[in-house]
């Protein structure tokens, strides 16, 4: 078992693989995560607007509907 430097180790963890992260988790795993926490705010935006565009999408359906 190799595991990252500061990860947080709290049980047994299957022998032969790499770990990083806290709580550790599988290191290929580690590295998605990563990947994805630096695009956070950017995804965050992205969410907001289409959740918008959502919003104003059914209300012009449901005064469609209500003609």
């Amino acid at each position: 078992v190799t595991v990252g430097a500061k990860s947080g180790v709290h049980g047994g963890l299957d022998g032969g693989q790499a770990y990083s992260g806290i709580p550790a988790i599988p290191h290929k795993d580690w590295l998605r995560s990563a990947v994805v926490y630096e695009k956070l705010p950017e995804i965050r935006k992205t969410l907001t607007d289409l959740l918008k565009r959502v919003a104003e999408i059914e209300k012009s359906t449901t005064k469609t509907e209500d003609r």
